[in-house]
Protein backbone atom coordinates (compact mmCIF):
# COMPACT_ATOMS: atom_id res chain seq x y z
CA UNK A 1 0.00 0.00 0.00
CA UNK A 2 1.06 3.04 -0.94
CA UNK A 3 0.17 6.71 0.91
CA UNK A 4 0.19 9.62 -0.93
CA UNK A 5 1.33 12.29 1.65
CA UNK A 6 0.45 16.00 1.19
CA UNK A 7 2.19 18.09 4.16
CA UNK A 8 0.52 21.80 4.53
CA UNK A 9 2.78 24.34 6.61
CA UNK A 10 -0.40 26.18 7.01
CA UNK A 11 0.41 28.96 9.11
CA UNK A 12 -2.73 29.07 11.73
CA UNK A 13 -2.62 30.15 14.94
CA UNK A 14 -0.32 27.06 17.25
CA UNK A 15 0.19 25.41 14.47
CA UNK A 16 3.62 25.46 12.72
CA UNK A 17 3.97 23.10 10.14
CA UNK A 18 3.82 19.08 10.91
CA UNK A 19 6.77 17.61 12.71
CA UNK A 20 5.72 13.73 12.41
CA UNK A 21 3.52 12.35 9.69
CA UNK A 22 1.60 9.59 11.37
CA UNK A 23 1.07 7.13 9.39
CA UNK A 24 3.06 8.69 6.67
CA UNK A 25 0.57 11.92 6.30
CA UNK A 26 -0.40 14.99 7.70
CA UNK A 27 -3.88 15.38 8.82
CA UNK A 28 -4.78 17.04 6.24
CA UNK A 29 -8.69 16.18 5.41
CA UNK A 30 -10.45 18.21 2.46
CA UNK A 31 -12.57 20.62 3.62
CA UNK A 32 -16.39 20.62 2.50
CA UNK A 33 -16.01 21.03 -1.29
CA UNK A 34 -17.58 24.51 -2.10
CA UNK A 35 -19.94 25.29 -4.70
CA UNK A 36 -19.32 28.29 -7.11
CA UNK A 37 -21.79 30.68 -7.07
CA UNK A 38 -22.28 34.72 -6.54
CA UNK A 39 -21.08 36.50 -3.34
CA UNK A 40 -23.29 36.93 -0.87
CA UNK A 41 -22.09 37.94 2.39
CA UNK A 42 -22.49 41.41 3.65
CA UNK A 43 -19.63 41.43 6.57
CA UNK A 44 -18.19 44.14 8.08
CA UNK A 45 -15.14 45.15 6.20
CA UNK A 46 -12.25 46.42 7.57
CA UNK A 47 -12.45 50.04 6.25
CA UNK A 48 -10.52 49.70 3.40
CA UNK A 49 -11.72 49.31 -0.17
CA UNK A 50 -10.83 46.23 -2.48
CA UNK A 51 -7.44 47.18 -3.97
CA UNK A 52 -6.68 48.10 -7.72
CA UNK A 53 -4.72 45.36 -9.10
CA UNK A 54 -1.43 46.79 -10.18
CA UNK A 55 -1.20 46.70 -14.22
CA UNK A 56 1.97 45.22 -15.95
CA UNK A 57 2.27 46.21 -19.86
CA UNK A 58 -0.02 44.63 -21.85
CA UNK A 59 -2.46 42.63 -19.33
CA UNK A 60 -5.64 43.11 -19.80
CA UNK A 61 -7.85 43.30 -16.68
CA UNK A 62 -8.79 40.09 -14.39
CA UNK A 63 -5.30 38.24 -15.91
CA UNK A 64 -3.18 37.01 -13.80
CA UNK A 65 -0.26 39.24 -14.32
CA UNK A 66 -2.33 42.38 -13.38
CA UNK A 67 -1.84 41.16 -9.79
CA UNK A 68 1.07 41.81 -7.30
CA UNK A 69 0.43 39.95 -3.80
CA UNK A 70 3.39 42.56 -2.88
CA UNK A 71 1.90 45.29 -3.47
CA UNK A 72 -1.14 45.08 -1.24
CA UNK A 73 -0.55 47.09 2.02
CA UNK A 74 -2.04 46.26 5.27
CA UNK A 75 -3.43 49.44 7.89
CA UNK A 76 -1.74 46.91 10.57
CA UNK A 77 1.58 46.61 11.20
CA UNK A 78 3.26 43.72 12.81
CA UNK A 79 5.94 44.63 15.86
CA UNK A 80 7.68 41.05 16.36
CA UNK A 81 8.94 39.97 19.68
CA UNK A 82 12.52 39.22 20.28
CA UNK A 83 14.28 36.51 21.57
CA UNK A 84 17.58 36.42 24.06
CA UNK A 85 19.69 33.49 23.49
CA UNK A 86 18.36 31.05 26.19
CA UNK A 87 14.60 31.60 25.31
CA UNK A 88 15.40 30.29 21.78
CA UNK A 89 17.36 27.12 23.33
CA UNK A 90 14.28 26.60 25.77
CA UNK A 91 11.59 26.43 22.81
CA UNK A 92 13.75 24.53 20.63
CA UNK A 93 14.08 21.71 23.61
CA UNK A 94 10.68 21.99 23.98
CA UNK A 95 9.76 21.74 20.38
CA UNK A 96 11.50 18.40 20.34
CA UNK A 97 10.11 16.95 24.06
CA UNK A 98 6.72 17.25 22.07
CA UNK A 99 7.90 15.98 18.76
CA UNK A 100 9.73 12.92 21.19
CA UNK A 101 6.33 12.21 22.80
CA UNK A 102 4.37 12.44 19.49
CA UNK A 103 6.98 10.44 18.35
CA UNK A 104 6.13 7.87 20.79
CA UNK A 105 9.62 7.27 21.71
CA UNK A 106 11.22 7.72 25.14
CA UNK A 107 15.22 7.68 23.61
CA UNK A 108 14.66 9.96 20.43
CA UNK A 109 18.11 10.63 18.85
CA UNK A 110 19.82 13.75 19.68
CA UNK A 111 19.25 16.70 16.95
CA UNK A 112 20.91 19.62 17.09
CA UNK A 113 19.86 22.75 15.40
CA UNK A 114 21.50 23.07 12.25
CA UNK A 115 19.75 26.73 11.50
CA UNK A 116 16.11 28.01 11.88
CA UNK A 117 13.73 28.52 9.13
CA UNK A 118 12.78 32.19 8.39
CA UNK A 119 9.15 31.55 7.20
CA UNK A 120 6.89 29.34 6.22
CA UNK A 121 8.71 29.03 2.39
CA UNK A 122 12.07 28.58 4.11
CA UNK A 123 10.99 25.63 6.45
CA UNK A 124 9.13 23.61 3.21
CA UNK A 125 11.98 24.13 1.24
CA UNK A 126 14.58 22.89 4.46
CA UNK A 127 12.12 19.80 5.10
CA UNK A 128 11.66 18.85 1.67
CA UNK A 129 15.53 19.07 0.97
CA UNK A 130 16.31 16.60 4.24
CA UNK A 131 13.34 14.48 3.47
CA UNK A 132 15.16 14.08 -0.05
CA UNK A 133 18.41 13.55 1.66
CA UNK A 134 16.79 10.89 3.89
CA UNK A 135 15.42 9.12 1.24
CA UNK A 136 11.67 10.50 0.83
CA UNK A 137 10.37 11.39 -2.06
CA UNK A 138 9.14 15.06 -0.83
CA UNK A 139 8.44 17.88 -3.31
CA UNK A 140 7.96 21.64 -2.30
CA UNK A 141 5.23 23.68 -3.42
CA UNK A 142 5.30 27.32 -1.87
CA UNK A 143 4.34 27.05 1.72
CA UNK A 144 3.88 23.41 1.42
CA UNK A 145 5.52 19.95 0.85
CA UNK A 146 4.16 16.89 -0.41
CA UNK A 147 5.22 13.31 -1.61
CA UNK A 148 5.36 12.13 -5.29
CA UNK A 149 4.97 9.25 -5.45
CA UNK A 150 3.71 8.41 -2.54
CA UNK A 151 5.75 6.48 0.37
CA UNK A 152 4.73 2.97 1.23
CA UNK A 153 3.22 2.10 4.28
CA UNK A 154 5.89 0.05 5.57
CA UNK A 155 7.95 3.34 5.48
CA UNK A 156 5.77 4.96 8.07
CA UNK A 157 7.77 4.90 11.23
CA UNK A 158 11.04 5.58 9.11
CA UNK A 159 9.42 8.77 7.95
CA UNK A 160 8.20 10.01 11.21
CA UNK A 161 11.73 9.40 12.43
CA UNK A 162 13.02 10.99 9.31
CA UNK A 163 10.66 14.43 9.95
CA UNK A 164 11.48 14.66 13.98
CA UNK A 165 15.16 15.23 13.12
CA UNK A 166 14.90 17.43 9.85
CA UNK A 167 12.48 19.48 11.97
CA UNK A 168 14.62 19.77 14.71
CA UNK A 169 17.38 20.62 12.72
CA UNK A 170 15.45 23.22 10.44
CA UNK A 171 12.71 24.31 13.13
CA UNK A 172 10.57 27.12 12.38
CA UNK A 173 11.98 30.25 13.94
CA UNK A 174 9.35 31.27 16.93
CA UNK A 175 8.64 34.49 15.49
CA UNK A 176 6.83 32.27 13.04
CA UNK A 177 6.24 29.59 14.95
CA UNK A 178 3.24 30.42 17.61
CA UNK A 179 -0.04 31.36 16.90
CA UNK A 180 -1.28 34.99 15.85
CA UNK A 181 -2.07 37.71 17.87
CA UNK A 182 -5.28 39.48 17.10
CA UNK A 183 -3.51 42.25 15.24
CA UNK A 184 -2.29 39.22 12.97
CA UNK A 185 -5.73 37.68 12.75
CA UNK A 186 -7.35 41.19 11.49
CA UNK A 187 -4.52 41.43 9.19
CA UNK A 188 -5.02 38.02 7.75
CA UNK A 189 -8.69 38.84 7.29
CA UNK A 190 -8.24 42.34 5.72
CA UNK A 191 -5.71 40.30 3.31
CA UNK A 192 -8.35 37.90 2.92
CA UNK A 193 -11.03 40.42 2.07
CA UNK A 194 -8.98 43.15 0.17
CA UNK A 195 -6.65 40.87 -1.69
CA UNK A 196 -7.09 37.17 -1.97
CA UNK A 197 -10.93 37.05 -2.78
CA UNK A 198 -10.78 39.89 -5.50
CA UNK A 199 -7.67 37.94 -6.78
CA UNK A 200 -9.04 34.57 -7.27
CA UNK A 201 -12.43 36.02 -8.14
CA UNK A 202 -10.30 37.71 -11.10
CA UNK A 203 -8.52 34.78 -11.96
CA UNK A 204 -11.94 33.02 -13.11
CA UNK A 205 -12.39 31.30 -8.85
CA UNK A 206 -15.48 32.81 -7.50
CA UNK A 207 -15.29 32.61 -4.25
CA UNK A 208 -18.34 32.52 -2.50
CA UNK A 209 -18.14 34.74 0.77
CA UNK A 210 -22.02 34.97 2.19
CA UNK A 211 -20.68 32.70 5.77
CA UNK A 212 -17.76 35.57 6.17
CA UNK A 213 -18.17 36.84 9.84
CA UNK A 214 -17.23 40.58 10.66
CA UNK A 215 -13.84 41.57 11.33
CA UNK A 216 -14.60 42.59 14.87
CA UNK A 217 -16.23 39.16 15.76
CA UNK A 218 -13.54 37.12 13.65
CA UNK A 219 -10.75 38.83 15.37
CA UNK A 220 -12.13 38.94 19.25
CA UNK A 221 -13.13 35.12 18.90
CA UNK A 222 -9.69 33.96 16.74
CA UNK A 223 -7.65 33.18 20.00
CA UNK A 224 -10.83 32.09 22.76
CA UNK A 225 -12.90 28.93 22.58
CA UNK A 226 -15.42 30.12 20.31
CA UNK A 227 -12.84 30.67 17.33
CA UNK A 228 -14.86 31.06 13.84
CA UNK A 229 -13.84 28.54 11.49
CA UNK A 230 -13.94 30.99 8.22
CA UNK A 231 -10.43 30.06 6.12
CA UNK A 232 -11.66 31.01 2.39
CA UNK A 233 -7.99 29.83 1.39
CA UNK A 234 -9.33 26.65 1.88
CA UNK A 235 -10.43 27.09 -2.16
CA UNK A 236 -6.76 27.56 -3.24
CA UNK A 237 -6.91 23.22 -1.58
CA UNK A 238 -9.18 22.18 -3.89
CA UNK A 239 -7.49 23.20 -7.14
CA UNK A 240 -5.26 20.58 -9.17
CA UNK A 241 -2.03 20.59 -8.07
CA UNK A 242 -0.70 22.46 -11.81
CA UNK A 243 -3.47 25.34 -11.03
CA UNK A 244 -2.75 25.81 -7.62
CA UNK A 245 1.38 26.06 -7.92
CA UNK A 246 -0.04 28.61 -10.66
CA UNK A 247 -2.63 30.64 -8.50
CA UNK A 248 -0.04 30.52 -5.41
CA UNK A 249 2.22 32.88 -6.81
CA UNK A 250 -0.44 35.31 -7.71
CA UNK A 251 -3.00 34.69 -5.16
CA UNK A 252 -1.25 33.50 -2.09
CA UNK A 253 -3.34 32.52 0.29
CA UNK A 254 -1.64 34.30 3.43
CA UNK A 255 0.28 37.63 3.23
CA UNK A 256 3.85 37.77 2.94
CA UNK A 257 5.59 36.44 6.02
CA UNK A 258 7.74 40.01 5.82
CA UNK A 259 3.86 41.41 6.39
CA UNK A 260 2.70 38.88 8.57
CA UNK A 261 5.35 38.57 10.68
CA UNK A 262 6.76 42.01 10.80
CA UNK A 263 10.25 40.50 9.74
Amino acid sequence: MTLRARVAVKITPAIVASLLLAAGCADNSDPEAPSVGSSGGEGAQSGKSDPVPTASAGAAPGQSSSWDPQAWEPTVQITPPEFIDVELQNYHQQKLESGAQALGSTQPPEVALIRWSEGSVEYASNMTTCLQDAGFPAVQEGQTYYFDPGVHVSQEDSLSLASYVCDGQYMMHPVYGQGWSDSQAGLVYDYWVEYYIPCMRANGHNIQDNEKPSRESYVSAFNSGQRISWWPNEWSQRLPADERETMEAVCPQYPPDAVLYGQ
